[in-house]
């Protein structure tokens, strides 16, 4: 078909479907506008000059534009740090870096569905208790993952023991870290 026997109707149709989009156009070209200018901004208080550019050895070592990059990333999208690098092909590949990397060695990494009432597990402050529950409560108004624990209070100079409830609101919520 060539364009000079495209119907009028279809250009019609056309306007009238731009005309009742163009507030979510202006929308989206005022939060494309704000993004640019916080990555610009970013650029700015990062100092990216042509010596973030030059070439390198390859091994990541003093490699000025990557360690600028990542500082960009950090800024731009509100974390306390960032690691940009081609090598992750997707984000589990990225999580599984970063899982492995809190393993200590001798460490395994379970998901909590693999977990059975009962089992033990290890809490940062706490140490050893067990598994109770995987559930939900509202926390600040919001429905928030929480791991019930068994925690021992007699090792803790405490009278009774209890469950204790932690809000998982990192990233790797659903892992637990157990001792080999």
């Amino acid at each position: 078909m060539k364009i000079s026997e495209i119907k009028p109707e279809v250009f019609d149709m056309a306007e009238r479907a731009e005309a009742k989009l163009r507030t979510r156009f202006r929308e989206i070209d005022k939060t494309a506008e704000s993004n640019t200018r916080r990555v610009m901004e970013a650029f700015q208080n990062h100092r990216v000059s042509e010596a973030c550019f030059a070439g390198t050895t390859g091994y990541g070592y003093d490699d000025l534009g990557r360690e600028t990059l990542d500082k960009i990333y950090a800024e731009v999208f509100g974390t306390e740090a960032a690691l940009v690098r081609i090598q992750f092909v997707n984000g589990t590949h990225a999580l599984t870096a970063a899982m492995f990397a809190l393993a200590r060695p001798g460490q395994k990494l379970l998901s909590v569905t693999d977990l059975e009432p009962g089992d033990l597990v290890v809490h940062e402050t706490y140490g050893i208790a067990r598994y109770v529950e995987m559930t939900t409560m509202k926390v600040d108004g919001e429905n928030r993952l929480i791991l019930g624990i068994g925690v021992d209070w007699t090792q803790q100079k405490s009278q009774q023991d209890s469950t204790f409830y932690q809000v998982l609101n990192s990233l790797f919520a659903g892992f637990v870290l157990v001792a080999g």
